[in-house]
């Protein structure tokens, strides 16, 4: 039978090298984790402050009433980015992204 209660540096050192191995990733997916939950804050942050602005504020970003209730109805999670090039035409939704990450940050 096999003495297991002695352990050499060598096998220190691996088990050790094993541990932080995982203890790296698991800090990987827990900066992960809290960096999702961070930008799904500030984005429903962005679409509440849309909805404070007024008429004239709106039209100078280039977007209706309509649009900004809609991007403000989105869920939290719904981070799609719709860029000026990417959008269908006569579609407001890039404008409307736009203007929360431009105009609404405080």
């Amino acid at each position: 039978m096999r003495d297991t209660s002695r352990t050499t540096y060598r096998d220190d050192v691996q088990t050790g090298g094993a541990a932080s191995s995982l203890l790296a990733a698991m800090r990987r997916v827990l900066i992960g984790v809290v960096e999702t939950l961070l930008r799904w804050q500030e984005l429903s942050m962005q679409r509440r402050r849309l909805l404070e602005l007024d008429a004239h504020m709106l039209k100078d970003i280039g977007i209706s009433r309509a649009d900004a209730v809609r991007e403000a109805k989105r869920p939290f999670w719904d981070k799609r980015v719709h860029r000026v090039g990417d959008r269908q035409p006569g579609s407001p939704v890039g404008r409307v992204e736009a203007a929360t990450s431009v105009c609404c940050q405080r």
